[in-house]
């Protein structure tokens, strides 16, 4: 695969600080005194910083990261809140002694130098909330809010650009035909024709119609991972903007049913989606041709990351207990989506007949 075709992150190691050099760096950068919890994180750091009755999420991004796509984070986000003051994002920490209005969102990071290279660090609020979830848990409360919350979110982001929304990212749907030289990484011979499957399908019945999309910049990895949720399931924080670029706007739906099938099989699968649509919808209604192939885009989505977490597995970026832990679910998903019929789900999902 030509390396150049995706974002370079998505192919260097991450940070290796550990927990006690994490807390230095808390106190050096942004005088955050405390201990530290690493939370993992597949391409940076990510440490829960406890201390002197604060608390902070502190992020240390990889060395190979622009601080443009950084800076975008930190727009989009305060952008955002801005728009829906109402909407539960975590926001981030002006550096000691920066001027938001004279540094602009360079106010937001500071430098360190490692013997990896340099990295920017940043520093967040901490949301109450729980950062795991067991999506077949979730009530249809929880799963319609989950839709509305990402609607809002998206319709918040409307107006936002930055150039360094033009970057490809493997995890955004759009990108899909990139994937395919990572399928031989797919030990898995069942893995291996799904992820071959849905690509084909992308390519029939998706790559045709993409150009009619809406499009705009938007959070990218809504799923499971980048919310946080009540004692009820319901979403209270959205977090980590680092996968923002410009996309069609079913795009973060996309990422939210991906996250939100898990666990469940046969009908209750598009059941469950459609409550999740029908949230979406209350908030931002799609159009005919986003709605027609919602099934093709969700089994794409996760796809993609199922052929991505094996080529990262196989190049030795990701512990590969820890990066393939899913692709069993992951297939079930998909092939329940297959069993059912992409023509059955879209016209379940409000889609038009084909």
């Amino acid at each position: 695969m030509d390396p150049s075709a995706f974002d370079e992150v998505l192919r260097a190691q991450p940070p290796r600080f550990t927990s006690e050099e994490a807390s230095q760096i808390a106190e050096r950068t942004f005088g955050m005194e405390g201990s530290a919890r690493s939370l993992g994180s597949e391409r940076d750091q990510t440490f829960l910083i406890e201390g002197g009755g604060r608390s902070a999420i502190m992020k240390v991004s990889n060395s190979v990261e622009s601080p443009d796509t950084l800076d975008m984070e930190v727009l989009g986000a305060i952008h955002a809140h801005e728009a829906d003051p109402d909407l539960p994002i975590a926001l981030p920490w002006a550096a000691p002694g920066a001027d938001p209005d004279s540094d602009g969102a360079a106010a937001f990071r500071v430098r360190i130098e490692a013997e990896d290279g340099s990295h920017f660090v940043r520093m967040y609020d901490v949301i109450p909330g729980r950062a795991s979830v067991d999506e077949s848990t979730l009530s249809d409360g929880a799963l319609r809010y989950w839709g509305e919350t990402v609607a809002r979110l998206g319709k918040a982001l409307r107006g936002f650009h930055h150039a360094a929304a033009d970057r490809v990212m493997l995890w955004d749907v759009q990108h899909a035909p990139l994937v395919r030289p990572l399928v031989p990484s797919i030990e898995d011979p069942r893995a291996r024709d799904m992820v071959t499957r849905v690509l084909d399908r992308f390519d029939e019945v998706v790559t045709p119609i993409w150009p009619s999309f809406r499009t705009q910049v938007l959070h990218g990895d809504l799923d499971s991972d980048n919310v946080l949720v009540d004692d009820g399931g319901f979403v209270c924080g959205i977090i980590d903007f680092g996968d923002m670029s410009h996309t069609a706007v079913v795009t973060d739906l996309v990422s939210v049913l991906g996250s939100a099938l898990s666990n469940r099989s046969g009908r209750e699968v598009i059941r469950a989606a459609r409550v999740v649509v029908g949230g979406f919808q209350d908030v931002v209604p799609l159009q005919a041709d986003e709605l027609r192939v919602l099934g093709e885009l969700v089994a794409t989505r996760i796809a993609a990351g199922v052929a991505i977490e094996s080529w990262r597995a196989a190049q030795h970026l990701q512990e590969a207990e820890f990066a393939l832990r899913d692709i069993p679910r992951a297939v079930g998903i998909v092939e329940s989506l297959e069993a059912i019929g992409y023509e059955e789900i879209a016209s379940s999902w409000g889609g038009p007949a084909r």
